[in-house]
């Protein structure tokens, strides 16, 4: 036996062995080992940024990277698995928090620490928004740094910045830079625009519903455990006196295409393409329609905060159907919780317009599968089934709430019954579909990172570089679908939840307990990105107002502006008009018919990565599955009668 063979068998008798040291061990030692993993990936202390590899830290938050989709030989690959730019931002910090504590409260898993949670109570004081000139519970993305010159608040991802810096800096050919992102088939203009200062100014951004939703979920979960977490609870509700403002920010930013407001009926192309059947529908209903937008500003503020450095990504704000989820979870969550009144919710009819057409807009969605248009429905989440579980647990949520009759907001009742149907019949046989079955039973899910690299002899690769996220995913997906939660009788499942639900709840359990901490596969999560994809950018779809950040009108759409330049759909357009726009071409780019996978699309997305996300997902997979059936003991039971 050569060396190289030696080392491959020691290799994989390694890993054998690793694999069934975690299949024989119980799932509490696990949930108590994936509890210390994600503690481990807590920031105790805020510190600067110190170059590459010593990135900026905030003490309570968790740790990420932003990362790219090379793909392809294998110095893309390798590029894809080194190139990490570390980020600091307020979703995964209360998404993290969020997920622990539901595995805690929903299964068996420990509550987190004291001081992990204080940390991140205090952590979020970094990402209330400021500006506002009142107290708000509106979010900011990456943390905020006061500018004495401004005398303004704005949003400072210091590390990409001070990296991309480091890069122009370096001299590295712009040309190169844009290829890495976008590849070679592109029109020659745009190498300006995406290799200029554009790219920084895009990350100093407006407050955003998203964030804002997860923020208020967290709240809510310490409200139910304050009486475990006193100083934390004192810390957030301190900081969030306000809550409400929440829904005030949704009405007033709220995309309202029949309306005579320049600014509120004014939408990202992308936006418009997407829903404009549904637009059509209510049209046709004389039905008033309010959407929920991915920023908490308008393009009139736009054109003053743009000066003090708070930019409106493209200029025009959009509308994600994964946002409009967490900030439905948000409002459900405090609701059901007790943390907000109902009568707050009830009493306001603009309100309720806007959950009842937000919840119709996220059904029909689902209904038409995104209209196989998923890079624009949900623009910030490649993820589609990461987009299952967002919205499922609002589903989940909203069952919990019912167990003692119907909701108390009644928009929310609503929106609960027509959820339920799409999830639990359409949603539930795609998620279905897309599994994978194993050898011994074990089920697992895979996306698209690490699945399309080739050897020097062009072939095919299949790297699983998410599975292990993919997969938690999936069974999270449905157990939010198919479960219910009540303090009498804990976790169960609903009454006529299929066999082959829980089937596959109980491989996908298996199969992460088997593999998550065997070292075998990558943690990488692909929880978040930015409206950055080149198949998908605002420009190649239908507008009918384009114009300069100072209100001048752009006649020239054959090329796109190196500065801000707002376009859109403004107001209604009738169909037969919109078809006509439809068939021309605009800025020399073919309009994208169809989405193929983020494998198959020019460029390299750009996503957000964080090994905390992926254990806390795990968790509360696990901890779900064990407290519904003792699932994980009666696998390896199973499994090992079948193997005998």
């Amino acid at each position: 036996m050569n060396s190289r063979s030696a080392t491959r068998l020691y290799v994989l008798v390694v890993l054998l062995a690793q694999t069934l040291s975690w299949r024989g061990a119980s799932s509490v030692d696990i949930l108590e080992e994936l509890s210390h993993l994600v503690e481990n990936e807590q920031m105790t202390e805020t510190k600067p940024f110190r170059g590459f590899g010593k990135g900026s830290e905030l003490e309570g938050a968790y740790k990420c990277d932003v990362r790219f989709n090379f793909h392809g030989n294998s110095e893309r690959a390798l590029m894809r698995q080194l190139l990490k730019i570390p980020s600091i931002q307020s979703f995964i910090i209360t998404y993290v928090a969020t997920l622990i504590f539901d595995a805690a409260h929903y299964g068996k898993a420990p509550l987190p620490s004291q001081k992990s949670v204080e940390r991140i109570a205090k952590a979020c004081e970094a990402f209330i928004y400021k500006n506002s000139g009142f107290n708000t519970s509106l979010m900011a993305f990456f943390p905020q740094e006061y500018d004495e010159t401004l005398h303004y608040w704005v949003q400072k991802p210091g590390d990409i910045i001070a990296v991309t810096r480091i890069l122009k800096d370096m001299n590295i050919p712009k040309e190169m830079l844009v290829s890495l992102q976008l590849g070679d088939n592109r029109p020659p203009h745009l190498t300006e625009l995406f290799g200029s200062e554009r790219t920084i100014e895009r990350d100093q951004l407006p407050p955003d519903f998203d964030s804002t939703g997860v923020h208020l979920s967290f709240g809510a979960l310490l409200y139910l455990f304050q009486n475990d977490y006193p100083k934390a609870w004192a810390t957030w509700s301190n900081n969030n006196p306000n809550i409400t403002s929440v829904f005030d920010a949704g009405k007033k930013y709220a995309y309202r295409p029949f309306s005579d407001d320049p600014d509120a009926s004014f939408i990202d192309p992308r936006t418009y393409y997407i829903s404009r059947h549904f637009l059509d529908e209510a049209k046709r209903q004389g039905r008033d329609l309010a959407l929920l937008t991915t920023w908490a500003t308008t393009l009139k503020e736009n054109r003053i905060n743009h000066e003090r450095g708070e930019v409106l990504p493209w200029s025009t704000n959009n509308v994600d159907v994964a946002v409009i989820a967490n900030y439905f979870a948000g409002i459900i969550s405090s609701v059901t919780f007790g943390l907000v009144d109902p009568h707050a919710i009830n009493d306001d009819t603009d309100f309720n317009i806007l959950l009842d057409s937000c919840a119709d807009f996220v059904v029909y969605l689902l209904e038409i599968n995104f209209a196989d248009r998923i890079d624009i429905a949900v623009l910030y989440y490649p993820s589609l089934i990461q987009t299952y579980w967002f919205i499922g647990r609002g589903l989940m949520l909203m069952e919990n709430g019912r167990t003692n009759g119907p909701l108390h907001v009644p928009a929310l009742e609503r929106y609960y019954h027509k959820l339920a149907k799409v999830m639990r019949n359409d949603i539930t046989n795609r998620l279905i579909e897309m599994r994978t079955i194993g050898y011994n039973g074990d089920v697992f899910y895979d996306d698209f990172l690490g699945n399309a690299d080739f050897s020097y002899y062009d072939r095919p690769i299949r790297r699983h570089e998410d599975r292990i996220f993919t997969t938690s995913m999936a069974a999270n997906s449905l157990l939010t679908i198919w479960t219910v939660h009540d303090q009498g009788n804990g976790l169960r499942w609903i009454e006529g939840t299929p066999d082959i639900v829980t089937e596959t709840v109980q491989g996908c359990a298996g199969w992460l307990q088997a593999n998550t901490l065997t070292g075998e596969y990558s943690l990488t999560s692909i929880f978040f990105s930015r409206d950055f994809n080149f198949d998908a950018l605002p420009f190649w779809y239908p507008a009918n107002r384009f114009e300069y950040i100072n209100g001048t009108k752009i006649e020239n759409f054959t090329i796109i502006p190196d500065e801000l330049a707002p376009i859109g759909v403004q107001g209604y357009v009738e169909p037969a008009e919109y078809e006509d726009m439809l068939k021309v071409e605009q800025f020399g780019i073919p309009r994208p018919g169809e989405f193929n996978g983020w494998n198959n699309s020019t460029g390299s997305l750009l996503f957000f990565s964080s090994d905390a996300f992926t254990y806390a997902s795990v968790m509360m997979t696990l901890s779900m599955a064990d407290q519904l059936e003792k699932i994980l003991t009666a696998h390896w039971k199973n499994s090992a009668k079948s193997i005998a």
